[in-house]
């Protein structure tokens, strides 16, 4: 025993450690929260306040007789086929129903370098391949000169041949459709020469739908199309018939956004934070007059955050986009990841618990798993992109159903990558939970002729569900805010497609913030605060219920 002054001065020194760690550990709690207010104000005051907002064609012009807002569904579309050309309206329509990222070669049709990439550009064999114009070039828009050189060097066949002999005599030994042999192949239709091509390509996936693009009834397959049009391919369709797609698959709200967006053309030249809106409402006023540009356009408050914004679909416009899309995709992802996560971490929490004997290889693997914890996400997202997007692409496209649309980059492949994610922190606060509950519970159990499984399934689970909840909580907050590793798995960021299964593909709320606050753009720093905005309210949803079930468990187990 040291004497009693020195147990004082050790005892007074611990103290004072002790109170230095404890104010320590105050003041970083403190610094950290008002870091977080900070953070939070400048969020809501970038998603309120005074937008300037103006047109290329104001409203009154497009719609002198009545306000635009309460023209019925035909009238839009009507307005549309009169202001938009023809190619507008097609990317209108791709756009708006099939997405912006839809595959070009279904729309219309392969590149010649893609039908023959053996023939690409080069300069030391120029006569043997494509130039870079014709490579570059769809078969769909080739002429009848383009035609002759494509089959020529594609096929091997003489070019004189093919300009002056019969299809009968050019084609002598390959396949085509007797219906065409007196022809030349400069006078085949473009139809006729795809299927003259596909018939002879020495690629099986060369067909006519891809060299031309798919017909409408297969683009739109499960939306609504006219029957006149269902043997059309896309770039075929005339401009009525590009206004009635329209007409036929989105409701009146969709046909106004698409007017105020492609044809009034909605901005916001300006805005202003809330705080600058309620502090400087004079000065807001003078910059405006002072400007040109500002000038024209009406001053307006603008709550960036609202339902109509949640309830909106994604567009490239910071004055029409919405987040519905992105929001859909975050609740499918997350709600796939807790049915993966969930059985799977708490069956392994339990193997390693319960039945695992205590050796080293199963030390090994809580090492590893606790380690695992702390693997940046960018690491899982590169395997997730390994394994589910490529390696098990047939079962994670749904091609092993049917579905044809799709690759590996689908809402099942981003769940399984952020159950990986969460699995660690899953298994070890299940461990933790598990070696909570009482070994009398167990005893009892045995006591009265149960066996491991019945103990194991029946007392322990029950009573540790709350604590495998609270880690439940901890793993979807993570999940929910990640971004790097569904991005590298093929989140979108942009599409205007909801998903609607697990084969879909799909974009997140975390994607959808990263993108807009990279666009320098008016508006869309305000739109970002406001899906920030949005997450957090969601995050306080999901935990809120999490929660309310754990404490509602834990009441039933004490009653």
């Amino acid at each position: 025993m040291p004497p009693e002054s020195a147990l004082a001065r050790t005892l007074r020194a611990r103290r004072v450690t002790a109170s230095g760690w404890s104010s320590a550990f105050f003041l970083a709690n403190v610094v950290g929260l008002v870091a977080l207010i900070v953070l939070l104000l400048n969020i809501i005051n970038q998603s309120f306040g005074y937008a300037v907002v103006n047109y290329a064609i104001k409203p009154s012009e497009l719609s002198p007789d009545k306000p635009l807002e309460t023209l019925s569904e035909a009238e839009l579309a009507r307005l549309l086929e009169d202001k938009v050309n023809r190619n507008r309206l097609r990317a209108i329509v791709r756009d708006n129903l099939l997405g912006r990222q839809f595959s070009q070669i279904r729309l219309s049709g392969a590149q010649v370098i893609n039908i023959f990439p053996e023939r690409a550009f080069d300069p030391e064999r120029s006569d043997q391949t494509f130039s870079r114009a014709l490579g570059d070039k769809r078969f769909s828009t080739l002429n009848a000169r383009e035609l002759v050189t494509v089959f020529s060097l594609g096929l091997g066949i003489p070019r004189e041949s093919l300009e002056n002999e019969p299809i009968s005599v050019a084609f002598s030994g390959k396949a085509f459709n007797p219906a065409i042999a007196d022809k030349k192949l400069s006078e085949l239709s473009i139809l006729e020469a795809a299927e003259l091509l596909a018939a002879n390509a020495p690629r099986p996936q060369v067909t006519v739908d891809y060299l031309l693009g798919d017909p409408i009834e297969k683009l739109f397959e499960g939306r609504n199309f006219r029957p006149e049009v269902a043997e059309k391919r896309y770039d075929e369709l005339a401009i009525g018939e590009y206004i009635d797609l329209l007409e036929d698959n989105l409701d009146t709200t969709q046909l106004y956004r698409i007017i105020l967006r492609d044809v009034a053309q909605l901005r916001y030249d300006r805005a202003w934070t809330l705080i600058e809106s309620l502090t400087n409402y004079q000065g807001i006023l003078a910059e405006k007059e002072a400007s040109d540009t500002l000038r024209e356009g009406d001053l307006q408050f603008k709550a960036w955050l609202s339902l109509d914004f949640i309830l909106t679909e994604l567009t490239a416009s910071p004055a029409t986009t919405g987040l519905r899309t992105s929001l859909i995709g975050s609740l499918w992802v997350i709600i796939l990841t807790i049915l993966i996560a969930l059985p799977l971490g708490v069956g392994a929490a339990v193997y390693l618990e319960e039945y695992a004997e205590k050796n080293l290889l199963n030390a090994v693997i809580e090492t590893n798993i606790r380690n695992l914890a702390g693997v940046p996400s960018i690491i899982y997202g590169m395997l997730g992109l390994a394994i589910f997007v490529r390696a098990l692409e047939q079962l994670t496209s749904g091609a092993f159903i049917g579905i044809t649309d799709s690759n590996g980059r689908t809402v099942i492949s981003a769940a399984f990558t952020m159950a990986l994610l969460i699995l660690p922190v899953v298994i070890i606060n299940a461990q933790e939970a598990i070696r909570a509950v009482p070994s009398s519970i167990r005893e009892a159990s045995y006591g009265v002729g149960a066996t491991k499984w019945q103990t194991t399934a029946r007392q322990v689970l029950p009573a540790a569900f709350p604590g495998i909840l609270t880690g439940l909580i901890l793993s979807v907050s993570r999940a929910i805010g990640e971004t790097a590793p569904l991005l590298v798995v093929g989140g979108l960021t942009f599409t205007l497609i909801d998903p609607n299964g697990p084969f879909s593909k799909f974009s997140v709320v975390p994607i959808q913030i990263y993108s807009w606050t990279a666009d320098p753009a008016t508006g869309f720093r305000n739109v970002a605060a406001a899906a920030i905005i949005t997450l957090l309210i969601v995050l306080l949803l999901l935990n809120t219920t999490a929660i309310v079930l754990r404490q509602r468990l834990s009441k039933s187990l004490r009653g």
